[in-house]
């Protein structure tokens, strides 16, 4: 019962960032992360992500929301350069609630990574999504 419970939540969660002002009517979703963390499910093994994002000539925005009810995700974006350093890095330590826009220049790379780590006492959600 408390699983379907916290997937409405998320699934509520998820239309509000839709139809919120970062999802604004002249942009487009182009890419996008997005994770639930059931502090009932937690595994060890999967308590830390690596994920891949690209962000091609026609993005111009980041989103990063999150929401947590006990625990914290540290979540870690980091915009990689042509030789495969970290051109820009962006931290956040999702305690509560999260919504944060990044406004991207023309000349921003097309390889992004986000980072993500949590702990056995976290319940929440995050997503990462690219606009363009």
């Amino acid at each position: 019962m408390k699983r379907k419970l916290f997937a409405v939540w998320g699934l509520l969660l998820s239309l509000c960032v839709l139809f919120s002002g970062c999802g604004s009517d002249e942009h487009i979703l182009l890419a996008s992360i997005e994770r639930n963390i059931i502090k009932e499910e937690y595994d060890e093994n999967y308590a830390h992500y690596d994920d891949t994002l690209e962000a091609d000539k026609n993005a111009v925005k980041i989103c990063v929301t999150g929401n947590v009810t006990s625990g914290t995700i540290d979540l870690k974006l980091i915009e990689n350069g042509k030789d495969g350093s970290a051109a820009q890095t962006f931290e956040y330590h999702i305690t509560d609630t999260l919504n944060e826009t990044i406004e991207l220049d023309k000349k921003h790379s097309a390889n992004w990574t986000a980072v993500v780590d949590f702990n056995e006492n976290t319940e929440g959600h995050y997503a990462v999504e690219v606009f363009g």
